[in-house]
């Protein structure tokens, strides 16, 4: 009977390389491939970073917006901010074509740059203009290049000044005077401030009724600002804990529209490519322990077999050639 040895290492180029160096070493290309574009992916995110976002109890009018809007442009470090709604999708129609198709809109009171960083921006008073997403275009007009075609949307006609990509079926408007139920807003970050701190000291400023809405769960720096100044700080390790629930709790109990899935989907994105990145260094640390222990006693293993019976191979060998002339065959 034949015996079976574990699978030696193969040499190439004058050194031994076995199965576990070569998926070690695919594992290691994926990894830093995985954590490499995470990378990029995160660098991508910094204006999403750099926003504070809020969600109002009640709906504010388009003319609050504006008040706060001048006494912000009169102080010496104003906020440029954007408000903005969420409503039922609207159908939205071709202008000359006479196609139709059902819309996710977006109502602006402000500029669309802090909205939609890095796309084509709506300024507040461009009440004729709109912005729309690739796939409304595509099913409007039947391609991407749309910039000045006109549309009909609720008794109004529009003129198309950009294209926001990924963004599906979405038209942003500039909201008219006479607006009202603007329930979310985005504000830059203050100078060195905490984004918490600058939601806080602009709802207090204009007595408003709102919530910071947070999206620093990816951030070091959310984890790092909840430690209290010394570990032995009870009372504050309790304040951060009761923070941290809170953030949460208003997150589950805000309406999630457009904007936040969208950012959510950035972060998480990064987020997915370092988790896995991680997951195939540990399955090359976890290579390097098998192949320092498991395969040592293979071989360990072998190498008993071997003195318990130098010539096995060549019994084996010479067994198997009687059996042939013999017209048996050993199972």
């Amino acid at each position: 009977m034949r015996r079976l040895h574990p699978p030696r290492a193969r040499r190439v180029g004058g050194r031994k390389l076995s199965y576990l160096s070569v998926r070690q070493g695919i594992c290691m290309a994926l990894a830093l491939l995985c954590i490499g574009t995470g990378c990029v992916v995160w660098q991508g995110t910094r204006a999403e970073r750099s926003q504070v976002h809020i969600v109002f109890s009640q709906g504010v009018t388009a003319r609050k917006v504006e008040e706060i809007r001048a006494f912000e442009l009169q102080r010496e470090d104003g906020l440029e901010f954007v408000a903005w709604k969420e409503e039922d999708a609207g159908t939205v129609q071709d202008a000359h074509g006479g196609r139709s198709a059902r819309a996710d809109v977006v109502v602006l009171c402000g500029s669309s740059e802090q909205l939609f960083p890095g796309g084509r921006i709506l300024h507040r008073e461009d009440l004729s203009g709109c912005l729309i997403g690739e796939a409304l275009a595509e099913q409007l007009f039947g391609s991407h290049n749309v910039e000045g075609l006109t549309l009909d949307y609720a008794d109004r006609r529009l003129v198309v000044r950009g294209v926001l990509h990924g963004a599906g079926k979405l038209l942003a408007v500039q909201a008219e005077a006479n607006e009202e139920g603007f329930d979310r807003m985005i504000l830059p970050r203050e100078g060195r401030r905490a984004r918490r701190q600058t939601a806080e000291r602009f709802a207090v400023s204009y007595g408003l009724e709102a919530k910071y809405l947070c999206f620093e769960w990816f951030d070091v720096t959310y984890w790092l600002e909840a430690i209290p100044g010394k570990w032995s700080d009870f009372s504050g390790w309790r304040q951060s804990l009761e923070q941290i629930k809170e953030d949460f709790r208003t997150v589950i109990a805000a309406k999630w529209g457009h904007i936040e899935l969208a950012c959510l989907k950035k972060f998480g994105s990064a987020m997915a490519l370092w988790s896995a990145g991680t997951a195939c260094f540990s399955l090359v640390f976890l290579g390097k322990g098998l192949n320092g222990k498991h395969f040592f006693v293979l071989q360990q293993s072998a190498a008993v077999d071997d003195q318990k019976d130098p010539g096995g191979n060549a019994s084996d060998q010479n067994a198997d050639a009687e059996n042939q002339i013999g017209g048996t065959e050993t199972p």
